[in-house]
């Protein structure tokens, strides 16, 4: 089985609720840098508070020192437009669960991006879609969550 590296330093997180936050916040700490996108600015706003006393509440904890927490927070930059997200190594989406919204956007996304080098991953919940939202060309794939639980 052939193995592919991929160097990841931009990710784009496209959703801002409490998976989007957990990513985001998960990917600011490995020390990647997150362009985070929601069709809602008040969401968003919030959830960048939401993330910066998370981290503030690490300092306390003495799990890391207010340099680390400073310097996580700086990962993160909001965005307005998925325009803003052209140059990102890998997009994670992580919208609520309803079908059209995905596919709307990945819509999006296939209209913005040229075929990008991007890690494939596609949530068992969708195999039980009658139509997955995937991109149009088969060279790329963009991650994917799922907030649906296992049920078996």
């Amino acid at each position: 089985m052939q193995q592919t590296r991929y160097d990841i330093h931009c990710a784009a997180v496209i959703g801002a609720g409490t998976m989007g936050r957990g990513i985001a916040m998960s990917l600011a700490s490995a020390g990647i840098e997150v362009l985070w996108l929601d069709k809602d600015a008040q969401m968003l706003e919030q959830a960048l508070g939401v993330v910066a006393d998370t981290f503030a509440h690490n300092v306390r904890q003495g799990r890391i020192d207010e340099g680390e927490a400073a310097a996580r927070r700086q990962r993160i930059r909001p965005v307005a437009g998925y325009a803003e997200l052209a140059e990102v190594d890998l997009v994670i989406e992580a919208v609520y669960e309803n079908l059209a919204l995905k596919q709307a956007i990945f819509g999006e996304l296939d209209a913005w991006f040229a075929p990008v080098r991007s890690l494939p991953a596609i949530p068992r919940r969708w195999i039980s879609m009658p139509s997955p939202p995937s991109p149009s060309a088969p060279s790329r794939c963009w991650a994917c969550t799922s907030s649906a639980r296992r049920t078996s």
